[in-house]
């Protein structure tokens, strides 16, 4: 590849490239553990994922997460999703500070899109981009892919015309951690 990035569709929608996405079930990414919970609860007889689904979507009209859908970039061999605030009237503009997210997974398994619930709110309550990063992972892609990935993902983001370079934050969960720690 040469180097160069393409947005697509929401964040969503699409391939589960990256980490093997097989072991995050569609209907449940991006879905808050309590809900999970109690879609798991319901009887055997009430089809679960149409109820995930259901669910899904009540929790992010009922907390105001509808608006943040995430853009697929796609960056040679791994790909972003790329979360802007929704703007309200009279809201400043100009360039905003910014969360590049890792997920977890041991660098053997995951998906960006897991962190859904988590990415969302702090595009809903901080008012800043993020953009969740879905590395290459391992057995498939072994170390230092992963690492390879976070960087091509780092110098993306400090050159988005709309992040304040001065203002970009690395952070993520457990596996993810470690790369934004790298």
């Amino acid at each position: 590849g040469g180097g160069g990035s393409k947005e697509e569709a929401n964040a969503g929608e699409g391939s589960g490239e990256g980490c093997g996405s097989a072991a995050v079930p569609g209907a449940i990414i991006a879905m808050h553990p309590d809900l999970v919970k109690q879609a798991k609860s319901l009887p055997t007889g009430i089809p679960r994922g149409w109820n995930l689904s259901l669910l899904k979507g009540v929790f992010a009209l009922a907390y105001g997460l509808a608006g943040t859908k995430g853009k697929k970039v796609q960056l040679d061999e791994c790909s972003l999703y790329l979360h802007h605030p929704v703007p309200s009237d009279g809201a400043e503009k100009g360039k905003l500070p910014a969360l590049l997210h890792f997920h977890g997974g041991g660098l053997i398994f995951g998906d960006a899109r897991m962190d859904d619930f988590y990415v969302r709110s702090v595009v809903e309550e901080l008012g800043i981009i993020v953009a969740s990063v879905q590395y290459r992972c391992a057995p498939k892609h072994p170390f230092p892919a992963p690492l390879d990935d976070a960087e091509k993902a780092f110098h993306w983001i400090s050159q988005h015309p709309d992040v304040d370079q001065s203002r970009i934050i690395v952070g993520g969960q457990s596996a993810g951690g470690h790369l934004a720690a790298a």
